[in-house]
């Protein structure tokens, strides 16, 4: 009997670690069909990262492709930005981020949204102050073209190891910096 409950037991955690690693295998392909892998930029560098960004108290600040949210919480918790938003259309980090946005109990302050940002109306990127994104160009050039222009003058975008495309011209660039292997774009709406 003791051996059948033994048995039983190795049966139903060797299920639970399939299916999560079938939800990791999965989430993987998912980022990838959304167009960028979900690699997060190392905590190590995060801090750097986001001080050459400027964040203000008042920065309606959003993560595009927030993955864990670790950049998001970031934002909130150590640069005091007034609200964060992020989009994540792969199952895994999503769900990491939610769970840790609920045991950090930022809920009030930070909405984050299972969903490729793409899809989202134009709209609600009318109140963001603060864009982050780690993603390969591909995304970059449509990012430029469907998110940026529906921004506000003076709001700001930080990319991290990519630029954006040269040919938009509603942007300038204000800074560029380097942590890390990670080379940093700032850039400015001036239109």
């Amino acid at each position: 009997m003791f051996y059948l409950i033994l048995s039983v037991i190795f049966l139903v955690f060797g299920v639970i670690a399939v299916a999560a690693f079938a939800v990791l295998i999965f989430s993987l392909f998912a980022s990838n069909a959304y167009g960028a892998p979900y690699v997060p930029v190392e905590r190590k560098n995060l801090r750097k990262i986001l001080d050459l960004g400027n964040i203000k108290e008042d920065d309606v600040f959003c993560d595009l492709g927030s993955g864990d949210g670790r950049v998001i919480f970031e934002a909130i918790q150590v640069f005091n930005a007034k609200y964060g938003i992020g989009y994540e259309a792969s199952i895994w980090p999503y769900y990491a981020s939610v769970i840790s946005l609920k045991l950090k109990g930022l809920g009030g302050k930070v909405r984050i949204f299972k969903k490729d940002f793409l899809r989202e109306s134009g709209k609600e990127f009318e109140r963001v102050s603060f864009v982050y994104t780690y993603t390969y160009p591909p995304l970059m050039k449509k990012i430029s073209a469907y998110v940026l222009p529906n921004l506000k003058k003076g709001a700001r975008i930080l990319t991290v190891s990519f630029s954006l495309p040269e040919e938009n011209g509603d942007f300038k660039i204000v800074k560029i910096g380097q942590v890390g292997w990670h080379k940093i774009f700032i850039y400015e709406k001036i239109v």
